[in-house]
This record gives structure tokens, C-alpha cells and sequence, in this order.
């Protein structure tokens, strides 16, 4: 069974603890917390715990031998020590997940002006944060890991929930629903009530990338540049490429009439046939941009790399070239020449001018 022991100078604040899925999980065996009162260890006369900090300063800070000795008494081996303190590591999903796995973790919740720093050397605490903001003291960052950690310990939550939740697959949560259909003139998604379990899987993971993009874009980019993947292009895809094309053409405003026309015949009949060269860049099953590339001169020509707006400034475009370029000892690229971030990024990535064009489109790059 797991055992979670909280040292703290403020036992009684941990009865909030015992409640909801956490009580549960008490009732149920599945582990069990144990609160042990700091001031209890301590050798002054008045159960005094705290003292002026060496080399002044304002404040008080929690002496190191009640901490020790509490410590001591609990007799654990190999357990998990935390110090529930401001300047450590941010705590996230997956630390509780890791902590879970532990027989024994301990949490030593500091107050006033921290604790003697030496705790952390002769005890091996590892430090760690709820957030950027300072509290009262450490028992209320303590609870909150409480229930992060026993949340992820087998049997106290269905397993299935726990895959859905927020952060579980590195994204946040879709939007969820319940009864009645309508309320005050605001209906349920038709999608959830349509019983087609694809749709509705689909309908959640596109939830949850827009909501992650919205409020949470560091989440967003590096779930994206992660989980991406390259896809053959079928000839269902010919379209999709056609408007990346195009975009990726007429992404500047000063392309003359006659271009967009010639552009237009040429997609209609050679680059048919390039197909084959292209692949589909997808996250799940939604497309996101494309890529190809086939055999040119001495090595092989980077035909085309389009990204979709919505997941651009992740890395992605960068990853799939340096992908290439382990694979291949020369690579070649063209580059509109009024397209200056792309340029900038191939530089930065080594490639070097081969030969400028006369058309207002072609400067062609070599690595």
C-alpha cells in the first residue's frame, strides 16, 4: 500500500484531505497519509521550531533539527522526499504520475522565511513548486500534490478517465456535457448525440487542440512538433497540395495576372504528376501542410515545405529538414526571393546560395 507522510507545523489544516475520491481511496486501502507535527521533535522548552536567519534579513526560518529528527522517526527507507518550497521545479502531470509509482513519498511543508537549507543536503529533498506565486507556507502546495499523486495510483480513478483528462496525452481537455439537451436556449454539440464514436473522437481531439492553442500555446507547439507525422500523398490529396501551392506562391500580394494564370495551368497538368514525390504532414488524422521531395542533380530538391498558419512557430518546418538532410548528402531548394523568413531559416540551417535567377521567384539553395 502507499503511504504519503506530511511533515508540517499545521496538522490539523490536512483534515480537508479526507473527502470525496481522496476519502475513497483512504476507506478502500489504496493508501494512506500520515501527518506528523514538526513541533512535537523539537528540543526547546516552548516547542519552539524557528529562529533569525544568519546574516540578517527579515523573517523567521525553520530550524533544521525538529525537521531531521521528524524525519528520522518515520523509519522509511527509499522513499520519495519533497520540500514543498517556491524556487523548485514546477510541478505538472507528469511528476505526479512518477510519483505515484513510489511505496513511500514524503512532503515537509516549510514556513515563514523557508527552512534551513542544510534539509536538503543531509535529507536528499528535492524541491518543488505548485506555480510561480508565493503562499503562507507549504501546506496548501502539499495538498494539492496529495491529490495529483493519488489520483494516478492504480485503482483510485478509472484508468480511462485518467487517459482523458488534461495534460494526460499533453493536451488539455475537449469540452465535456451533460443533461439537459438544451438549457436556456444553449444546446449540446449534435456531434455527441449522434452515437458515431469516430466523429465523436475526432470532434474531441479537435476541441482539444484549439483549446490548447488558446490557452496554453507552449502545451500546443510542443504536443504538435512531438506527435506529427509524414504521410504518402494520395491522389485524393491533389487538391490540398494545389492550395498549399498556391499559397505558398501567392503568399505575397505583387504576383502579376499572367503568373497567377501560368501557376494555374501548370497544377492542372504537370504537378500531377509530382504527386508521388509529396507527403502530407497530419497530426491524427487532420492534414497540416505537406513535403517533397525528389532526385535533382547530385542529390535531391526540396520541391515544396508548407505549414498551415495554425501550426506554424513550432519547429516543425525545421524538424523535417534537418530530417532530410541526415538522409541525403545533398540537398537542394528553391526560394521566392522576396521570402525573407524562409531565407533566414535555411541560412540558419547551413544551406548556401547556389545560383539567382532571373525570374522574381527562383533563388536556389544548396547544403
Amino acid at each position: 500500500m502507499h503511504r504519503i507522510t506530511i511533515l508540517t507545523l499545521f496538522p490539523e489544516m490536512f483534515e480537508s484531505l479526507k473527502h470525496s475520491i481522496i476519502k475513497r481511496a483512504l476507506d478502500n486501502n489504496l493508501f494512506e497519509i500520515n501527518v506528523v507535527d514538526i513541533r512535537e521533535f523539537s528540543k526547546d522548552i516552548h516547542k519552539k521550531c524557528d529562529d533569525y536567519p544568519y546574516g540578517g534579513g527579515a523573517g523567521m526560518v525553520m530550524m533544521l533539527q525538529p525537521i531531521v529528527d521528524a524525519y528520522k522517526s518515520l523509519k522509511i527507507e527509499n522513499s520519495k522526499f519533497i520540500y514543498a518550497s517556491p524556487r523548485g521545479k514546477i510541478f505538472n502531470q507528469k511528476m505526479a504520475q512518477e510519483f505515484s509509482k513510489y511505496d513511500d513519498i514524503v512532503i515537509l511543508c516549510g514556513h515563514y522565511e523557508g527552512v534551513d537549507d542544510r534539509v536538503i543536503d543531509i535529507l536528499g529533498a528535492e524541491e518543488v513548486s505548485i506555480g510561480d506565486y508565493v503562499l503562507t507556507g507549504g501546506e496548501l502546495p502539499a495538498m494539492v500534490m496529495v491529490d495529483a499523486i493519488v489520483r494516478n495510483i492504480e485503482g483510485v480513478i478509472n484508468e480511462k478517465s485518467l487517459e482523458d483528462e488534461s495534460f494526460s496525452n499533453g493536451l488539455l481537455e475537449y469540452p465535456q456535457y451533460t443533461r439537459p439537451e438544451v438549457y436556456e436556449k444553449i444546446s449540446v454539440p449534435d456531434v455527441l448525440l449522434s452515437g458515431d464514436h469516430k466523429k465523436i473522437d475526432d470532434w474531441r481531439f479537435k476541441q482539444s487542440l484549439e483549446i490548447t492553442k488558446q490557452n496554453r500555446i507552449d502545451l500546443f507547439n510542443k504536443f504538435v512538433v512531438n506527435n506529427f507525422k509524414l504521410v504518402k500523398a494520395k491522389e485524393r490529396d491533389y487538391e490540398t497540395l494545389c492550395n498549399y501551392k498556391r499559397q505558398s506562391i501567392f503568399v505575397f500580394d505583387d504576383v502579376p495576372k499572367q503568373d497567377y494564370d501560368k501557376i494555374n495551368n501548370y497544377l492542372k497538368t504537370s504537378f500531377k504528376k509530382l504527386i508521388k514525390y509529396f507527403q502530407m504532414i497530419k497530426i491524427k488524422d487532420i492534414t497540416i501542410g505537406c513535403v517533397g521531395v525528389r532526385d535533382f542533380e547530385d542529390g535531391v530538391l526540396l520541391d515544396e515545405i508548407w505549414v498551415d498558419s495554425d501550426y506554424r512557430g513550432n519547429g516543425i518546418g525545421s524538424k523535417i529538414i534537418k530530417d532530410i538532410l541526415d538522409k541525403h548528402n545533398k540537398v537542394y531548394l528553391w526560394v521566392y526571393k522576396k521570402n525573407t523568413k524562409a531565407f533566414n531559416l535555411y541560412k540558419r540551417l547551413g544551406f548556401e546560395i547556389k545560383e539567382e535567377t532571373n525570374s522574381r521567384y527562383k533563388m536556389l539553395f544548396e547544403k
